[in-house]
């Protein structure tokens, strides 16, 4: 039976497991639940928080903004980016560009004021336009998280 990681990675490389999981529902949830922490969790005004942001997380899903189940694997050894595709049958790597209607998201925390309910906040360039690429120099020197699957 496979197991999740959730990893972290800082702006030089360095690589850290948060934690291990037997679902991979639970692994994205703590992911999200640190880059809020990093992001939202502190006493910046929005405006500060919008412009400093200083971790991330991948999300992938559908042109229609519904969420696959796909789940970001981190950056690959060889410099390929892994991709899970995690369904009832499926627990394969496929790569992004094979993926149908996919677009990325880069997650950077709960911004909801109610408990009971996410508002997902996504990053956008200094032009206010929405991140949809792994790549984006805006990412860089910034802490990401992702999830890895073991065994």
């Amino acid at each position: 039976m496979a197991k999740y990681q959730i990893w972290s990675r800082d702006e030089y490389g360095q690589g850290s497991i948060i934690d291990t999981y037997d679902n991979v529902d639970d692994a994205v949830k703590r992911g999200k639940e640190e880059v809020t922490k990093h992001n939202v969790s502190n006493a910046l005004t929005a405006d500060d928080r919008a412009r400093n942001w200083e971790a991330y997380m991948v999300n992938i899903v559908s042109e229609d903004g519904g969420y696959d189940k796909y789940v970001y694997g981190g950056p690959h050894a060889k410099a390929a980016n892994t991709i899970y595709c995690i369904g009832e049958n499926a627990e394969d790597t496929v790569k992004l560009s094979d993926i149908e209607d996919a677009v990325v998201r880069i997650y950077l925390g709960n911004i909801s004021v109610n408990r009971h309910e996410e508002e997902d906040w996504f990053a956008c360039d200094v032009a206010r336009r929405v991140i949809e690429g792994i790549d984006h120099q805006d990412l860089d020197g910034k802490m990401m998280y992702f999830v890895k699957k073991v065994g």
